[in-house]
């Protein structure tokens, strides 16, 4: 964010843009993990629905990857990368060790093999930012 704020120089509005976005993606994250947190426990109920509701959300993403084909770059893909790849980098210490096991690890695997499919070329360096921040859980996935 702070090497694309400075692309930007001076422009004020897009600044206030990109900090509007970090806010509603770190909030969404936030959802996320609350959510997992509450769920972790009944994994029976958890474990069906999850699985069928994002391999539903995985498969209408690939199809919007097929409709937008040359509208989008190798960069836009890297950084969807880094989007999914930063919850889990920052906040796998909050999060339940269950999360890493399961639905939630396979479908991480899915959206990230997809983006690296599509260019996302990133990969190495969100391994590095995981393991710097001690996230055993996205560097495993990573790994695969």
């Amino acid at each position: 964010l702070g090497e694309r704020l400075e692309e930007c120089n001076s422009d004020e509005i897009l600044k206030a843009e990109s900090a509007a976005k970090v806010q509603k993606f770190t909030e969404w994250a936030l959802k996320c993990i609350s959510f997992h947190s509450r769920n972790c426990g009944n994994k029976n109920r958890l474990q069906h629905g999850s699985a069928i509701e994002i391999q539903l959300q995985l498969s209408a993403f690939k199809s919007f990857l097929d409709m937008a084909g040359d509208q989008l770059t190798g960069k836009d893909f890297a950084e969807a990368f880094d989007a999914a790849c930063f919850p889990l980098t920052l906040f796998s210490s909050a999060i339940d060790p269950c999360w890493a096991s399961g639905v939630a690890s396979r479908a991480m695997h899915e959206l990230l093999g997809l983006l690296v499919e599509w260019g996302a070329d990133n990969v190495n360096q969100c391994f590095l930012e995981a393991s710097r921040f001690g996230s055993t859980e996205l560097v495993r996935i990573l790994l695969q």
